[in-house]
């Protein structure tokens, strides 16, 4: 048992070794977004990388050969607790300054903190002093052993309660669909929703009827009454059309898959409708085949639960009060009697007939926040990686509806439509505002998969006299009243020219 601390010792240096050597390979191959870094970054990392396998390598050896001559430390938890502290503040820095996570990224961020460590493991007794660096040791153990614990006990507390503030962004399909489905008879502003917990109620389907099924995240659920909703307007414009609405809150690729298995068989519909908006449903592709599920649950900003937790809570606390979305007017309702009138619906929301009286759903500092993340992801730095899981998500819902027909609707982020907001996150001269769907309407044009993209549509909307289209909820990213109906409109015509 004595040998047992010094061949962790070891272990862990070869280790790092290894990470920094894997690193380098994958550096090697310039795959991915690596081909845009510019040669002088590109070049540092491989020589960083390639410095941090020599380190490693050479700790590893070193800490090996004091071992067989016995002069190796007799308090060896010292190495150990500096490697468990390396860790936890490796991951607070990738956390802080490198995301979203990106699997390469963290590959060759992995390698260089395995060589740091490396470097002050060989240094570190000859910066330091003696006393200075026990002390060290001891405040930094303590304060990264806390860390963890907590983080342990989060996620711990978040496995026993299935509510969204502690739902992480690693669940799995079945989670995800469990905690963001909304319970059958739920109100959702004045409606009720039908047994499968969707914002819709499911017709009988008459002679000659057509009926299509939609899949979608919150745009599609609808942050309007159920009658005002895209999906609701298509219908109303076109006789004989029924779209049942299978939209849920954070839904992404993964879960429509699901939905569209989970229901086909029993609905049998003329076609599947999948509705992705840019703004998230890339970023939410990650979910597909939950690759890297155990390292993002660590180093994923949207699955560490000190991260996450503080910043749902944000949300409610930069939501304005009374406002038009999520922070306000979102509220399942009691003050609501059952399938409301319109004119009910007007009296109570009164922007609702006008959008210029829209109140706020979140302050100006946060929606900014919101909007700038978003631009990031898929405009300024888009990851291959996630286009790659999103075609694949695709690619399997193509598979499975088989000779029904997929047709798929690209719904646009607020800071492509209103040139306002563009001007306000865009921080490349250069960069492409229709980038993300560009890249979705090529794949799916190779494939033959008819979809209708709604920038062009929303975007030929005249100004209010403010110079705003105003068909997003003000401060909110979702659509309001008349964003809803401009899109059903154009969803209407689009479904009508592909299921005669």
């Amino acid at each position: 048992m004595r040998a047992l601390p010094h061949v962790l010792i070891i272990g862990v240096h070869l280790t790092g070794a290894l990470g920094s050597a894997y690193g380098l390979s994958w550096a090697l191959r310039r795959t991915h977004s690596l081909y845009d870094w510019p040669d002088a970054r590109y070049y540092s990392v491989v020589v960083a990388l390639i410095v941090s396998s020599l380190l490693g390598l050479i700790v590893a050896g070193r800490a090996a050969w004091r071992w067989r001559r016995g002069t190796a430390s007799s308090a060896p938890g010292a190495p150990l607790r500096f490697a468990f502290c390396t860790a936890v503040v490796g991951a607070v820095g990738y956390l802080v300054f490198l995301q979203p996570f990106k699997g390469l990224y963290f590959l060759l961020y992995a390698g260089c903190v395995a060589g740091a460590h490396a470097l002050l493991t060989l240094i570190g007794s000859h910066v330091v002093p003696g006393h200075a660096l026990r002390k060290l040791d001891a405040v930094a153990f303590r304060t990264c052993l806390a860390l963890f614990l907590i983080e342990m006990t989060l996620k711990i507390a978040a496995s026993l309660l299935a509510i969204p503030l502690f739902a992480p962004g690693n669940l799995s399909v079945d989670e995800y669909m469990t905690r963001f489905r909304r319970r059958p008879g739920q109100l959702h502003l004045g409606f009720a929703c039908d047994e499968r917990g969707f914002n819709d109620v499911l017709r009988e389907r008459g002679t000659g009827d057509k009926l299509v099924v939609a899949v979608g995240d919150s745009f599609t659920f609808g942050i309007v009454p159920r009658p005002l909703l895209y999906t609701e307007v298509a219908e109303r414009a076109t006789p004989g059309l029924q779209i049942y609405n299978m939209g849920a809150p954070a839904f992404g690729p993964a879960e429509y898959l699901a939905l569209l298995k989970e229901t086909s068989g029993e609905l049998r519909p003329d076609a599947y409708l999948v509705c992705l908006f840019v703004g998230n449903d890339l970023d939410d592709a990650r979910r597909v085949g939950n690759e890297y599920a155990l390292i993002r649950s660590w180093f994923d900003r949207g699955s560490v639960m000190l991260s996450l937790i503080p910043s749902r809570l944000m949300k409610v606390q930069d939501a304005v009060p009374g406002g038009a979305g999520f922070g306000g007017w979102y509220e399942e309702g009691d003050a609501f009697r059952a399938d409301p009138t319109e004119a009910e619906l007007v009296a109570r929301y009164a922007w609702l007939a006008d959008p210029m009286t829209e109140p706020a759903s979140m302050t100006e500092e946060r929606f900014l926040l919101v909007e700038r993340d978003r631009y990031t992801t898929v405009c300024r730095d888009p990851d291959p990686e996630l286009f790659e899981l999103l075609f694949e998500a695709l690619t399997e819902m193509k598979r499975f509806a088989g000779s029904t027909p997929l047709l798929v609707v690209i719904i646009p982020d607020e800071f492509q439509v209103e040139d306002a907001v563009w001007s306000r996150v865009r921080t490349g001269p250069d960069d492409e505002r229709a980038l993300p769907q560009r890249k979705i309407a090529e794949w799916l044009r190779e494939r033959d998969v008819p979809h209708l993209d709604l920038l062009p549509v929303l975007r030929a909307v005249p100004p209010l006299a403010d110079g705003m289209r105003h068909l997003y909820h003000l401060r909110d990213t979702h659509w309001n009243r008349r964003g809803n109906d401009v899109a059903g409109r154009a969803v209407a015509e689009f479904v009508r020219t592909c299921i005669k």
